[in-house]
């Protein structure tokens, strides 16, 4: 509700005198029972608001050394309600009088610098504004609105709802099944929360959150360290994070820095500026737009990026691999797994034991070490050397490498290489069990038709050899000249 500064003003003083001179009391004591009141202050620095059910609102006062209060019940009728006004050594302490312990009230209190704020209450709705000092709100089902703590804010809510904004220090929150929004605070952010959501932004110190089922959202924060269980994690615009997940999705975007994620579920980057670095059983990375490394160590998953202007690690088992123009230098080891990799433009590095091995229009150098599966280099534009012991290997060239010789192998099967019409250079092809056929105009075979030599077109600094242990098809290269006719 709005708060009612003439309600205030017209209240009367407490007329007990508050003990001066810092001394502390040693038992509580009851200064009054009133709907409204103005409390003098000596050595008081403590607030605490306590079982009172209805609404609280509080508020930095304009009076320096009083703390102001007005009490009406909530609803239409508003009418003054009488509250309880107690002190014990630095603290004041509000409640509702002995038998109005479930009447619905509407406390409004303004109180002077410094003070600090404890609400405790079920079913409470909090009203926090300006306060000159830190902030504690405990309870079940209590919605809490606070806009402005100069000092920390301490927050333990179960079922209930919690907006902060403009916190000066540190934040701490626990809840379970909360949902929290929390912005712009100045100092250090814990989180400890089970169920609900959580929505934190601009947090200027670090951030430690430990969650269990909670939709977690992270916006403008600093070095975040997340434990979560189940729900699912994003983080936005983040510098470092280091982050251990189990059965919780993830999305990173507009993240820089350094980034370990410990993780069994999917992994999605997007836009990002960072070292990223995923490790864990099943866990499955996609992305799209990295400037950075990224390295993946996982099993039993699938990935699939693009655009990554930097380097790509890769190790595991049992993956489905798909990358699209990667920059940087792409190293893969694996094994029962399928790799694809397109548009690669920095060198190419692939081992796969029991998987396939495809790789189209890669412009820089590739190395492909396989066995077990078959194998596709197709449209290369860059040196190729590839060693694989397979049922087929099949190799097309969209430019002949002139920077270094080609050497392709495949001792356990077939092999088939495709060059383009404007290629030259030479070839030697030998297969060891098989034959070699060859439709290249200047490649000869020799009768037994197990090796073949020959330029391709125009000679050429470089060689490409080709070995087989079974059958070698040579097509493709420079056309052959028109035969004219008699």
């Amino acid at each position: 509700m709005p708060w009612n500064r003439r309600g205030l003003a017209g209240a009367v003083t407490v007329a007990l005198a508050l003990a001066t001179g810092g001394a502390l009391r040693a038992e509580e004591e009851l200064l009054a029972e009133e709907s409204a009141g103005i409390v003098p202050i000596s050595d008081e620095n403590r607030l605490v608001i306590r079982n009172l059910k209805g609404s609280v609102s509080i508020q930095s006062g304009e009076a320096p050394r009083e703390v102001r209060f007005l009490a009406v019940t909530e609803g239409g009728g508003r009418t003054a309600l009488r509250v309880a006004v107690w002190t014990e050594g630095r603290t004041l302490r509000i409640g509702p009088r002995p038998g109005s312990e479930e009447v619905a009230h509407d406390l409004q209190v303004t109180i002077p610098e410094p003070f600090d704020v404890l609400v405790e209450g079920t079913g409470t709705h909090v009203t926090a504004t300006e306060l000159p000092g830190g902030l504690e709100v405990r309870g079940k089902g209590v919605t809490l609105e606070a806009r402005g703590v100069k000092g920390s804010a301490v927050v333990e809510i179960e079922a209930g709802r919690a907006v902060l904004e403009g916190i000066g220090a540190a934040a701490t929150v626990h809840g379970k099944d909360l949902d929290l929004v929390l912005t712009n605070v100045a100092g250090s952010v814990s989180l400890t929360l089970a169920g609900g959501s959580a929505r934190v932004s601009a947090a200027a110190g670090e951030l430690r959150a430990d969650v269990d089922s909670t939709v977690l959202a992270l916006k403008g924060t600093v070095e975040p360290t997340v434990k979560a269980r189940g729900g699912r994690v994003d983080i936005d615009d983040a510098f470092n994070a280091d982050l251990s997940l189990v059965g919780t999705p993830l999305t990173l975007t507009r993240v820089r820095g350094e980034v370990q994620v410990q993780t069994d579920s999917e992994a999605r980057f997007v836009d990002t500026q960072a070292a990223l670095h995923f490790d864990g059983y099943g866990a499955t990375v996609r992305g799209k737009g990295n400037d950075g490394l990224v390295e993946v160590k996982t099993h039993a998953a699938e990935i699939n990026m693009e655009d990554v202007d930097g380097p790509v690690r890769i190790e595991g088992d049992g993956l489905k691999i798909k990358l699209r123009a990667v920059t940087g230098e792409t190293l893969v080891y694996v094994k029962t797994s399928d790799v694809e990799v397109e548009a690669s433009q920095g060198r190419l590095f692939v081992e796969n034991d029991q998987g396939t091995v495809t790789v189209r229009g890669s412009t820089g150098p590739v190395e492909v070490n396989a066995v077990g599966g078959d194998v596709h280099l197709l449209e290369l534009r860059g040196p190729v050397e590839l060693h694989a012991d397979s049922r087929s290997a099949e190799v097309s060239f969209a430019v002949v490498p002139s920077e270094k010789d080609t050497l392709l192998e495949n001792v356990g099967g077939d092999m088939h290489v495709s060059f383009p019409p404007s290629a030259s250079g030479r070839v030697e092809a030998r297969s060891r069990f098989g034959k070699i056929e060859s439709d290249l105009q200047n490649v000869v075979t020799t009768p037994d038709g197990n090796s073949a030599t020959g330029l391709l077109g125009a000679p050429g600094p470089r060689t490409v050899t080709v070995n087989s242990g079974w059958n070698i098809v040579l097509t493709g290269g420079p056309p052959r000249p028109t035969e004219e006719r008699p």
